[in-house]
């Protein structure tokens, strides 16, 4: 069989279009009866490699694990990340070594608290923006690669990886329906209908729903924004809701369940109606102060957003990664785009094919078939593990690591990196709901019973399986002074946490005991507290102690007393009275219910001292 084609006319009516190529590569004719790899590859070409990597005992090792951050589940990304993570890695890199290297994965969704704190194993880690600017901004990282996420939608396919949108000098991609876009962006919905919420001003006394605390697009970014227009986004809205799910979120819209749903670009044009299985209708959504993004290219970002632009999410290395490994993987991962346009053509060849002839072609063709300047190490094989990795990762592949600056500075601005007293910046992390929340300066957080409350007592009771909080915070004093329940560790009563000025601050029978609490709001070192109690012409300095057990800056001293009366409780630091002092504490007669008697106070004519005589 003559197999001489024009790849623009072949038989089987590809819809391929040749992007811009140097080599004319849209009018090239390929004889596969004739042709030879020897010929159309010659030994040296920058794209072939050649030749095996020498181990090194010392600085290599032969397993190597990438962590992946899993805001969804780790399930899920392991059914989208270890194709391209395992099986391609080791495909591709793990055989430049004799005997191989090895790649394996692990999924993790807080990834600070197990690449960090817990140090867990992982050489390579790929994970959500956010996530990588704090990982680099704690321990340092070599990025490898930015994603360009693959996007498809009514009839459209975008790539979006970081101020890109030039569209590669690539031979083929699939016609009419694909642009290579630049950044992805956060974007702020609300339905089309809700006359309330017009601008960022409006989201005070709003519910809003987001993926994660830790997901960029899907919270921090518009948590960012909130704090740019002088809002506070733990104690503004009226209930924030994680669903951990964008799907879930666009929906709850749809169904009044929130006001505001905090997303990725382009997540409403892509979410399925529940109940009739079509796309949701994008006219139901408008987007609250839209931005245009300008590409590379000249074209229009293909969505409108809230956000400023940042980049997609990166492949990065620890520091003490072998610089060779490294190397390795960031160049097979960004080739990885180069093999998967390979494999695409594969299976639109197929799904265009006529005739037995057309298929036999399509499946035994060699790769420069399909494009006349592909890689001559983009074999069959390795084209369709790049297309199925891409499927599952919904990635085209990577490009060079964009800079991530901008998203450290939006999280440092919002409090979500911060520096402490030894001059480092540490990002915020949380083993539950509540210990993610960092109240604003002035304030301070309820105890957790009370926390897990305040969304019911409010009205807005949290759906199952979901986090929220509802307004978390009180704003605080110089020092909050508490009654103390020394058997439950807590504060007594929970519904009022701290003593106002000339308050009652807690009660106490005669001769028992009463403990308090002070909590320094200033966290002042090295500070001397003092306590002075006054009852009838009696005074009394009360000792104080400093609870560096449970937390620092916060002490307690104990109060008891066999008169009844009032009390005046006074608090100072470093000789100083704090602003809310005095206070007021009530001691109560003591009553014995098994005699049903009250407490009184008996002058001892022996001693002359007065007494509890029981």
């Amino acid at each position: 069989m003559n197999r001489r084609w024009k790849i623009t006319t072949a038989a089987v009516m590809l819809s391929l279009a040749l992007l811009t190529n140097a080599t004319s590569a849209q009018n090239a004719e390929v004889n596969l009866e004739n042709w030879k790899k020897e010929e159309h590859w010659q030994t040296g070409e920058l794209n072939c490699i050649y030749g095996l990597r020498q181990f090194n005992e010392l600085t290599q090792k032969r397993v190597y694990t990438v962590g992946v951050h899993a805001p969804a589940g780790k399930d899920k990304a392991f059914i989208e990340f270890n194709l391209t993570f395992v099986t391609y890695l080791n495909a591709v890199v793990g055989k430049r070594w004799d005997p191989p290297i090895e790649f394996k994965m692990t999924t993790t969704e807080n990834p600070l608290v197990s690449w960090i704190d817990e140090g867990e194993e992982v050489d390579f880690m790929y994970s959500d923006t956010g996530i990588y600017s704090c990982v680099g901004t704690e321990i340092g990282s070599q990025p490898l690669g930015t994603t360009i996420a693959d996007l498809k939608t009514r009839g459209h396919e975008y790539e979006l990886d970081m101020h890109g949108g030039k569209t590669e000098n690539v031979a083929f991609r699939i016609a009419y329906n694909h642009t290579q876009t630049n950044v992805p962006t956060g974007t702020i919905l609300v339905r089309a209908d809700n006359e309330e919420i017009n601008g960022n001003e409006d989201l005070r006394n709003k519910v809003i729903a987001g993926q994660a605390f830790s997901v960029f697009a899907g919270a921090q970014s518009q948590f960012w924004l909130m704090y740019k227009n002088g809002m506070d986004y733990i104690m503004d809205p009226k209930q924030v809701v994680f669903t951990k799910n964008d799907d879930e979120t666009v929906q709850g819209v749809l169904s009044r369940r929130w006001d505001v749903r905090f997303v990725p670009s382009g997540r409403a044009e892509r979410t399925i109606d529940e109940t009739t299985g079509d796309f949701i209708d994008p006219n139901l959504f408008k987007v609250i102060e839209p931005k245009i993004f300008i590409m590379d290219d000249g074209n229009i970002f293909p969505f409108l957003h809230s956000t400023p632009a940042f980049p997609e999410w990166p492949i990065s290395a620890k520091e003490n990664v072998d610089e060779i490994v490294a190397e390795e993987v960031s160049l097979a991962l960004i080739n990885l785009r180069r093999h998967k346009i390979i494999g695409e053509a594969i299976h639109l060849c197929l799904d265009n094919a006529l005739s037995q002839e057309d298929i036999e072609l399509c499946e035994t063709a060699p790769t420069v078939y399909f494009d006349p300047s592909a890689r001559c190490d983009t074999t069959r094989e390795l084209a369709e593990l790049a297309y199925q990795a891409g499927e599952a990762g919904h990635h085209s592949g990577f490009r060079p690591a964009r800079s991530h600056f901008a998203v450290r500075t939006m999280q440092q601005e919002a409090g979500f990196i911060k520096q402490d007293k030894k001059g480092k910046w540490h990002c915020g992390r949380s083993s539950s709901n509540y210990d993610a929340i960092s109240c604003p300066e002035g304030h301070y957080k309820v105890s957790e019973s009370l926390f897990e409350q305040q969304c019911d007592e409010a009205g807005l009771p949290c759906p199952k399986g979901y986090l929220c909080y509802c307004r978390p915070c009180v704003k605080a004093y110089e020092v909050d002074v508490f009654p103390w329940d020394v058997e439950t560790q807590g504060i007594v009563p929970e519904d009022h946490p701290r003593c106002d000025k000339m308050s009652v601050c807690g009660s106490v029978e005669q001769t028992k005991e009463i403990v308090f609490h002070a909590y320094d709001n200033l966290e002042r070192s090295n500070a001397t507290v003092s306590a002075l109690i006054y009852i009838g012409e009696e005074s009394m300095s009360l000792p104080v102690k400093s609870d560096e057990v449970r937390r620092f800056f916060d002490y307690e001293f104990s109060f008891s007393h066999n008169r009844r009366g009032v009390a005046i409780l006074e608090v100072f630091i470093d000789g100083i009275q704090i602003p809310e002092s005095p206070f007021r504490v009530e001691v109560k007669e003591l009553t014995c219910p098994e005699k049903r008697r009250v407490a009184v106070r008996v002058l001892s004519v022996e001693t002359g001292q007065f007494h509890v005589p029981f």
